[in-house]
């Protein structure tokens, strides 16, 4: 007999679609907040179900095998049609000068991109609960990363993706971005003493508790360099979290998110000097006054060239593109260029790309594309509300500049959902 599946996608569509007829044996009716947990516990389960489906068809299908090693305690994901390399903890020899004949998978690649992107989706249901959507992708990457606990091994193969890997790495420092070009670089330098100060703080208290309290107390025995190393670690913050939460709560623009965002870059040039002094310390058991001063003189270097000349330049080099191109995806290749030139740059000086990525969000606004065609949208409405009376005019020519000045946000908005 099989199973009567249409039924039952009928009763869970009546019931995410329609909350007002969900069966009750009671013969209550659900208030509003009951029928959106349902609606919430019915998609999570679906999702999880569909996941599991999807991870057994695909071990079924042979597109993914596990290779276990002759102990059995180590196991590695290959595709089909891939040499069973190494497994994990044995000794590899490779040869610098040769590249990697093996070919890349895309389709499943592209399997593996469309079932991230659905998944960090659906987790914006935490949005329900008053929660920043970001949360709920945190939450399922985490469940997804683990599944090979509950033997499902099918996505330990996206952690070995280097495309995949790539776009994480291309979403962030957009994301930073995007943040930076909704912040404003004269609010970050009324709140810049605080914002060092909170840097400061939050550099000292996870260093010093990591060092003598954490490390002693969760890893007896070993030794103090190893605790040094947990409290220099611990000194790492995460921005690219911290902005999305203030975005998503629509707190991007408050005195605390941009305290926030400026100690978070504070913080990033504060945790070199303290691997550097660690590092120094751990290896030489001195440290090199010279080593930690040019770590902190470039970092100082690239901030200050980033935000003084690229404001500078900004202007100029949006006027020549212009001449080429003033359309759209001009002014959208313009935006994305310098983001990732500033990524670069501050890789070179020695910090996070995305640290540059915002630093180049920072110095670039609206008035640098005013060289650029405004939205259709927007040279539409204005032809259409030029004959109307003085009053309605003026209100709506504003709101059309609140959202010509966004444009730029709105258009590289699809490559930070990466």
């Amino acid at each position: 007999m099989l199973f009567p599946w249409p039924i039952v996608a009928n009763h869970i569509y009546i019931t995410l679609a329609k909350p007002s007829v969900i069966y009750n044996p009671e013969g209550l009716e659900m208030n509003a907040k009951n029928q959106r947990l349902v609606r919430i516990a019915l998609t999570t389960v679906l999702v999880t179900l569909a996941f599991s489906g999807l991870s057994f068809v695909l071990a079924e299908d042979g597109l993914i095998q596990q290779v276990a090693t002759q102990n059995g305690n180590n196991a590695k994901i290959v595709l089909p049609g891939e040499a069973e390399g190494p497994v994990p903890g044995e000794e590899v020899a490779e040869d610098a000068g040769e590249g990697s004949n093996e070919e890349h998978n895309f389709p499943l690649t592209f399997l593996w991109i469309t079932i991230i992107l659905i998944a960090a989706k659906l987790s914006s249901l935490i949005e329900r609960w008053g929660q920043p959507a970001v949360l709920g992708e945190l939450t399922i990457g985490i469940i997804l990363g683990n599944l090979t606990l509950a033997g499902i091994h099918a996505f330990e193969v996206v952690k070995q993706d280097t495309i995949i890997a790539f776009l994480a790495e291309l979403g962030v420092v957009i994301l930073l971005f995007q943040i930076g070009l909704e912040s404003n670089i004269h609010e970050m330098k009324k709140v810049g003493i605080r914002a060092f100060l909170v840097a400061c703080i939050g550099v000292v208290v996870p260093f010093g508790t990591g060092t003598w309290i954490v490390g002693p107390w969760l890893m007896p025995g070993l030794s103090f360099n190893s605790y040094l190393f947990l409290g220099a670690a611990l000194t790492a913050t995460s921005v690219g979290i911290t902005a999305r939460v203030f975005r998503d709560l629509g707190k991007l623009q408050t005195k605390e998110a941009q305290i926030v965002l400026g100690a978070a870059v504070i913080d990033d040039i504060l945790g070199l000097i303290i691997l550097a002094v660690v590092s120094a310390i751990v290896t030489v058991g001195a440290v090199s006054i010279g080593i930690i001063g040019w770590i902190f003189a470039k970092a100082m270097l690239f901030l200050i060239v980033a935000i003084v000349f690229g404001q500078l330049l900004a202007h100029p080099v949006s006027k020549f593109f212009s001449m080429v191109h003033t359309g759209v995806g001009m002014k959208f290749t313009l935006a994305i260029a310098i983001g990732l030139i500033f990524a670069y740059a501050a890789k070179v000086f020695g910090l996070e790309p995305i640290v540059g990525a915002f630093a180049a969000g920072l110095i670039l606004d609206s008035v640098h594309f005013r060289y650029f065609r405004d939205p259709t949208v927007v040279e539409d409405i204005r032809e259409i509300v030029k004959d109307e009376p003085t009053e309605i005019k003026s209100r709506i020519t504003k709101a059309l500049g609140r959202h010509a000045d966004r444009h730029i946000e709105d258009l590289i908005e699809p490559v930070s959902y990466l």
